[in-house]
């Protein structure tokens, strides 16, 4: 049972950790993948040395293009941005840097890991309240019908796995406890019979030794056709 708990939190660690790392390894790869808003920036830049008109709603990452108009607003934005100095005019674009697509993928994984450890556990649980659990409590049985504790009857369990099995214990139980009885009523009616058997010995040895006691002392005359005895 203990070893089984020691398994049990063994795979949950080796889960964790293995969560953890894939977590921390997909992390990594959405930092290091080539940011897309730069490359989509150097294609502004091109279009824009060559002359021609460009929009934000062409490309998927930048919200915004604005060219430096003198105000002092200009470098200030919620949104983060790059400032680009082409054809000798300065350009603010704005841009978003979120990946969509590998947060998705990151969450789709924590689901996958997440489900597959609650079924884990909960097999893992299965098995030790309906099998192991059982099994433990049985374990003890044979010592103690070795032990011939076999007064209490065993408790009937639900188990699909060891109800069978436990009935047949208690059936072994019953045949045991009437083969003790049978022995017992046996001993006792074998020392019965001994007693019974001694003293109807000792009776007329008693008897016989009295009655010789008194011949050898004379208190009963001896018959007439037998020979004096010697005293004891």
């Amino acid at each position: 049972m203990k070893s089984f708990d020691r398994i049990t939190a063994v795979f949950i660690v080796l889960m964790a950790v293995f969560f953890l790392t894939v977590n921390a390894v997909l992390l990594k790869q959405n930092r290091s993948v080539v940011l897309l808003y730069r490359v989509e920036a150097n294609r502004i830049e091109q279009e824009l040395l060559n002359g021609r008109q460009v929009s934000a709603d062409d490309y998927a990452d930048i919200t915004e293009i604005f060219e430096y108009d003198g105000s002092d607003d200009f470098y200030s934005s919620e949104n983060e941005y790059l400032i680009r100095e082409i054809n000798s005019k300065l350009y603010r674009i704005e841009y978003t840097d979120k990946p969509q697509k590998s947060s998705g993928i990151l969450i789709a994984v924590d689901i996958v890991l997440g489900v597959f450890t609650l079924i884990m556990a909960a097999a893992f649980i299965y098995i030790r309240q309906r099998i192991l659990k059982p099994f433990n409590e049985l374990s003890s049985l044979p010592e103690q019908l070795s032990k011939k504790n076999l007064v209490l009857p065993l408790k009937e369990h639900k188990s699909r796995f060891f109800g069978r099995f436990i009935w047949g214990l208690d059936m072994l139980r019953q045949e045991l406890e009437r083969s003790r009885q049978k022995e017992l009523e046996y001993a006792k009616n074998e020392k019965t019979f001994l007693l019974s058997l001694s003293h109807d010995i000792k009776t007329p040895l008693s008897a016989i030794k009295l009655y010789s006691k008194a011949l050898s002392k004379g208190y009963i005359p001896l018959p007439k056709n037998s020979s004096p005895q010697p005293k004891v």
